[in-house]
C-alpha cells in the first residue's frame, strides 16, 4: 500500500526511526499495517487535528479491539511526523518517548456491567477517595442529576482502577489508562461521556486547585443505556 509522497515519506522516516531504537522487524511491522490502516482513512488535504482524530475514530472501528491502546499510542507517536514538526519530533527522541515495546495496561477482561457490579464493593482508599469526592462535589454544583453524577461518578472509579495497573502519576500514565479501557466500552455514547468524563477528571486527580473550571458546561443528561 502507497499514500501520497510526503505522508509515505513521513510513515518511512517514523518506522526508520523505531528501526533505529532497536524494532524487530515484526514489531515495524505491526506498527506499518496499522499506521497504513490510519492513512487510508485520512483525507487527502491539508492535515488538522480534527481531521486525524476523525481518521483515528474511522480507523478504530476496523481494528481488533486488542490493538487499540497500541494503536492509539504510534498515532499519537506518528502525529509529529505527519504534520513535520521536527521539533517536537526532537524532544520525543531526546526524552526517550518513543518506545519500542511500551508498556501498557492490561485491557480489562470483564464485561462493562460485570465491572460496574464490581464498583459497589470495591473498597478504595482515602487517596483515591479524595478526587472523586472532590469530583463529585463539582457535578452537583454544576447542576447535574443525582443520577448523571453517580454515572460520571462511577467512570471515574473505572480510571482509578486501571491507574492502578500503573506506575507514576502524570499526565502519560493517566492518558495510557484511559486508552487501555476504551475497548470495554460497546456503546459508542458510553466511550464518549467516559472520554468527556476522563478529561475532567483528570484535574482533580492531580489536586488543581483549579479542578472545578475544567467542568463542561453543556453535559447532556439524558441517560441512554451503558451498554
Amino acid at each position: 500500500m502507497t499514500f501520497p509522497p510526503p505522508r509515505q515519506a513521513s510513515l518511512e522516516a517514523y518506522l526508520k526511526l523505531l528501526g533505529s531504537k532497536g524494532a524487530d522487524p515484526d514489531n515495524l511491522a505491526r506498527r506499518r499495517e496499522l499506521l497504513e490502516g490510519l492513512l487510508s482513512v485520512l483525507p487527502e488535504t491539508p492535515l488538522s487535528g480534527e481531521k486525524f482524530r476523525r481518521a483515528i475514530d474511522e480507523a478504530l472501528a476496523r481494528i481488533a479491539k486488542n490493538d487499540w491502546p497500541f494503536f492509539l499510542l504510534i498515532a499519537r507517536d506518528f502525529y509529529p511526523f505527519l504534520s513535520d514538526d521536527f521539533k517536537t519530533i526532537a524532544t520525543l527522541h531526546r526524552t526517550g518517548s518513543f518506545a519500542v515495546a511500551p508498556d501498557l495496561p492490561d485491557i480489562p477482561a470483564a464485561p462493562l456491567q460485570d465491572l460496574w457490579e464490581q464498583l459497589k464493593a470495591e473498597k478504595f482508599s482515602v487517596l483515591e477517595k479524595w478526587p472523586v469526592n472532590a469530583y463529585r462535589a463539582a457535578l452537583l454544583n454544576h447542576g447535574l442529576t443525582k443520577e448523571a453524577v453517580e454515572i460520571r461518578t462511577r467512570l471515574a472509579q473505572l480510571q482509578l482502577l486501571q491507574l492502578r495497573k500503573m506506575e507514576g502519576m502524570n499526565g502519560h500514565v493517566y492518558r495510557l489508562a484511559a486508552e487501555s479501557m476504551l475497548p470495554v466500552f460497546h456503546n459508542p455514547a458510553t466511550a464518549r461521556l467516559f472520554t468527556g468524563v476522563v478529561r475532567e477528571f483528570f484535574h482533580f486527580w492531580l489536586g488543581d486547585p483549579n479542578a472545578t473550571d475544567r467542568i463542561a458546561t453543556d453535559h447532556d443528561d439524558d441517560h441512554h443505556t451503558l451498554w
